[in-house]
């Protein structure tokens, strides 16, 4: 007799999810109340709503249940700016977009051609004066192309990033230059300066060429360069009178 019960419960719990489902399928996606009447796009600068909008698949009118966030991410991602994503179904009828921008760090300068770089010294996108608005970024100029292969980006990226809080907001970096290992140049432009180091002694060289930029000599107001490249030293060039 139990046995019997549980059977008969079984298989009414069976038929009504069946019933469910087959309501959820042919008649909930129906429902206009549910239908999307508005999307909205949140990026993070430098990406606007306007172009993201653009990688997006036809959203109004359809079911909020049945759109696939995961489709909507897939798609949104394929733009190279894009870091992430989060889609939210505010229900009835609203789904919101909210989507965070890599941060470019530099830009890498590669023939005549100029690419925004992340923290990671990878490549984000070609760089345009549309998406440079807001950033102040320094330019990675390898003195040739092959030093590249000598020069990782990713130690270059954070070589820069270690210079640039050394020195502080006052000083900013314009370009970074790679040249024949250990030596790279870093051209400042306040004050206008051109720096040499060498990798092997440039960490123990920053506070001292640190304190020079906050305390400077006399003639370091009129400095050209400034070589750095030995410990404890600093080769200050002039430049030449006219």
């Amino acid at each position: 007799m139990i046995k019997t019960f549980f059977r008969i419960l079984l298989a009414g719990t069976v038929l009504a999810g069946l019933v469910a489902l087959y309501y959820y399928r042919t008649w909930l996606p129906d429902m206009d109340y549910l239908r999307v009447r508005e999307v909205v796009i949140l990026p993070e600068a430098p990406l606007t709503a306007k172009e993201m909008g653009r990688y997006l698949p036809p959203l109004i009118g359809k079911n909020l249940l049945v759109v696939s966030g995961d489709e909507i991410m897939k798609k949104v991602r394929a733009n190279p700016w894009v870091l992430s994503a989060v889609v939210k179904k505010e229900f009835p009828h609203r789904l919101v977009i909210q989507i965070r921008s890599k941060r470019p760090v530099a830009t890498r300068q590669d023939s005549q051609k100029l690419f925004f770089i992340d923290e990671n010294g990878e490549d984000i996108d070609r760089w345009t004066a549309q998406k440079a608005k807001g950033f102040d970024l320094p330019v990675i100029a390898y003195e040739r192309p092959e030093l590249i292969k000598h020069w990782k980006p990713k130690t270059v990226v954070q070589m820069l990033a270690a210079f640039q809080k050394t020195i502080g907001d006052k000083h900013t970096v314009s370009q970074w230059v790679p040249s024949d290992p250990p030596y790279f140049k870093v051209f400042l432009t306040s004050p206008p300066l051109e720096l040499l180091f060498s990798q092997n002694t440039w960490e123990t060289q920053l506070p001292f060429f640190a304190d020079m930029l906050s305390r400077p000599p006399q003639q370091i107001g009129q400095a050209h360069k400034i070589n750095l490249v030995f410990p404890k030293k600093a080769v200050v060039s002039l430049p030449l009178s006219h």
